[in-house]
């Protein structure tokens, strides 16, 4: 199981994490479609991109795979801390 990269600031391109937003939408919300390129790096770059433009669907699927690979007990904490100061 990869580490879940808290620091927001790191190696985030937004346009690219956009490109896999479109890839989303116009695959009817195929998740498979971009499940490959989410890593842990980009993936809560997306999740707030997604609750940003308020796309639910995508926000529940990337939630679910964010909790399913990345998330365990080290890091939950320090990303909940990290939250309350955004």
């Amino acid at each position: 199981m990869d580490k879940i990269s808290t620091n927001f600031k790191s190696e985030i391109n937004s346009d690219q994490e956009m490109n896999i937003i479109f890839k989303f939408i116009y695959s009817n919300g195929d998740f498979s479609k971009i499940s490959q390129e989410i890593t842990s790096t980009n993936s809560l770059e997306l999740l707030s991109l997604c609750t940003t433009l308020g796309i639910d669907s995508l926000c529940e699927k990337l939630s679910n795979y964010i909790i399913s690979n990345y998330l365990n007990k080290e890091n939950s904490l320090k990303i909940y801390a990290d939250s309350l100061k955004v």
